[in-house]
């Protein structure tokens, strides 16, 4: 059981790092691009999610309870549909 808990320990903290970047990359991009702004909004709902479910791995990890509905992202899904 430790085996697991270390990989997974080992996979959220690899994760977290490309995912980050990408999160600076396209904030920097909207601010350089306002036009593109809502078309990688899109992307970046979909790294908050990808973020989420990170976060969830690592909780379980620890015994945390997780957010089921961090996942979803549904707040950021309206607003990219109002977009």
């Amino acid at each position: 059981m430790i085996a697991l808990e270390e990989s997974l320990a080992r996979v959220c903290h690899e994760l977290r790092g490309p995912l980050h970047a990408a999160g600076l990359a396209l904030h920097a991009a909207a601010r350089e691009t306002p036009a593109a702004a809502r078309r990688l909004r899109a992307v970046q709902v979909e790294l908050g999610r990808a973020a989420a479910v990170v976060e969830d791995l690592d909780a379980l990890r620890l015994g945390r309870p997780t957010d089921p509905g961090a996942a979803a992202g549904c707040e950021d899904v309206g607003r990219l549909v109002r977009d």
